[in-house]
């Protein structure tokens, strides 16, 4: 997860308003392995940097990407936060920001480029690998979404690591 998610950062960091982008990261060390599709779920991280990037950096340039592992209620996971500290999605707007085709009030006023699809589709792919997703944000607090993918089963984390090392 952690060499995906480096992989993922440097597209999203040539679109920032035209100036440089502070991307905070925390990746913890060591982390375990997910059975993923490394190309759907690095689309999906994308999108997720791109909408921070897009939505979050109006005011300020910075992003902040968090990784752990967790205790989750389904068991050992990989946890990635996104955040950024732009506007926050309002309350309204919250529980359909993973429709297809919704397009927040603000991003349609702006004019800001989109189809609405993007969260429709990286829940798509997180829910296809077992996970999790969701939003927490307050209005001029920023918002935050949260990924949560099970680890692969302890037999296959040995196996994972001597195929991948």
């Amino acid at each position: 997860m952690g060499e995906l998610i480096e992989n993922s950062l440097d597209p999203s960091m040539a679109g920032a308003n035209g100036s440089k982008l502070v991307i905070e990261k925390q990746i913890e060390p060591s982390l375990p392995f997910v059975l993923a599709d490394r190309v759907a779920l690095k689309h999906a991280i994308q999108n997720l940097l791109d909408n921070a990037v897009k939505y979050g950096t109006e005011s300020n340039n910075w992003i902040g990407v968090f990784v752990a592992s967790i205790s989750g209620e389904t068991g050992p996971a990989v946890e990635l936060r996104v955040l950024d500290r732009g506007p926050g999605i309002p309350k309204e707007e919250r529980e359909h920001v993973f429709d297809p085709f919704f397009r927040g009030r603000r991003a349609v006023e702006d004019q800001v480029h989109g189809t609405g699809l993007g969260l429709n589709l990286v829940k798509k792919i997180v829910e296809a690998h077992g996970g999790t997703i969701h939003v927490e944000t307050g209005s001029a607090t920023g918002t935050v979404f949260i990924v949560r993918l099970p680890v692969a089963p302890p037999e296959q984390q040995n196996e994972l690591a001597h195929s991948l090392g």
